[in-house]
């Protein structure tokens, strides 16, 4: 029987552990198109430390990619802001170990989030909203005010352009100080007309506020609020650029109303 001493015992567990391992190999880039600063990862095996990713360049050759993390079975990379559409290269201790194409996209579009207009103390501005509707052509905002019974008109910039309604209850149609309204909600604006039309809630009817801001009533129920009619009046929508749907959420019925009201 023969026995192997430490070196030689130690020199067989390196042979038999790098053979357990293989060499190193890619095998995939996931995704294969991104835009500059996403993450996306090198699949493969034995893939160590001394795995390295290089991107196409815009300004020719190859820009190397940081590593965000890695394991023996993938290694994940920030695309650089440099990087450009052509081959990634793939190598470990300096030797090529795979080679994938791949495309730059477009940045993804930038959305911000602002506050255009907002109470600073006591409710100064609103007090309860309730719906929103936006002139696309001016930036011209329109808000429902439910609780101060009016409707606020806001310039692109936040400031109050106008208000309509006097801030009492009620169902008074006329000029825009003058006017009353009840629970105002959902409202929309109609290009066409160059008018608002709002879901008068509490008085259960349609409003109309025209471009020289007089307000109107434009429909209301013809059976009493006593019987099936809905009792709440909360939102519009418009068909063929003219209202046409009137839900009355306390019953759980929607109602339309034809362009003449």
């Amino acid at each position: 029987m023969v026995r192997l001493r430490g070196s030689v015992s130690a020199l067989l567990l390196f042979i038999c552990t790098a053979g357990l391992y293989g060499a190193p190999a890619a095998t995939e880039l996931i995704p294969a198109s991104a835009p500059a600063g996403a993450r996306v990862i090198v699949a493969g095996t034995a893939l160590d430390s001394t795995t390295a990713i290089a991107f196409p360049s815009m300004s020719g050759g190859s820009v190397t990619a940081a590593v965000v993390s890695s394991s023996p079975a993938a290694v994940e990379v920030v695309v650089p802001s440099t990087a450009a559409t052509g081959s990634v290269t793939v190598t470990a201790g300096g030797a090529s170990i795979g080679s994938f194409p791949f495309t730059l996209l477009p940045d993804a579009p930038y959305v911000k989030t602002a506050t255009l207009a907002a109470s600073t103390h006591a409710h100064d501005l609103f007090t309860k909203t309730a719906g929103v509707s936006v002139d696309t052509s001016t930036g011209y905002v329109y808000v429902s005010d439910t609780l101060d019974n009016q409707i606020v008109k806001l310039a692109p910039n936040g400031a109050v352009a106008a208000v309509y309604g006097n801030g009492n209850p009620g169902l008074i149609n006329g000029p825009a100080s003058q006017a009353e309204l009840k629970h105002p909600a959902g409202l929309i604006f109609v290009p066409a007309q160059s008018a608002v039309y709002v879901a008068d809630a509490a008085n259960n009817v349609i409003r109309r506020i025209d471009a020289n801001g007089a307000v109107s009533t434009f429909a209301a129920p013809e059976i009493p609020l006593s019987s099936t009619a809905p009792a709440r009046s909360r939102a519009l929508t418009i068909q063929q650029e003219s209202p046409s749907m009137l839900p009355g959420t306390s019953t759980s019925r929607t109602s339309a109303t034809t362009p003449s009201g």
